[in-house]
């Protein structure tokens, strides 16, 4: 199977991987490029808060779907994703973890 066929079976959704956010369809359906790009129109990193230069983490959820999501920190103890967050001796802590040291 090649990258294409397994892109044309994928349905692309973005979310935030909080919980209280379910995935919805967005309507939107963009073409791969033959770099492997795809364009997220503008109207959609306004309403998620995602600009030029930010990085985005990809994931393929159980049901086979590539989930794109903002990328946030995530902290080496808790495993919570927060902006909040220290580079300590190379590894990701939040301010919560690292008081509890």
């Amino acid at each position: 199977m090649t990258i294409c066929d397994i892109m044309q079976r994928v349905e692309f959704m973005l979310y935030s991987l909080r919980e209280d956010i379910k995935m919805r369809a967005t309507g939107y359906v963009r073409k791969l490029d033959s770099l492997g790009r795809i364009v997220l129109p503008k109207s959609l990193r306004k309403e998620l808060n995602i600009n030029e230069g930010d990085d985005i983490e990809m994931y393929v959820d159980d049901d086979g779907n590539v989930v794109l999501d903002k990328y946030v920190p995530r902290c080496v103890f808790c495993d919570v994703a927060k902006e909040d967050v220290i580079n300590f001796k190379g590894k990701i802590v939040c301010r919560d973890c690292l008081k509890d040291m």
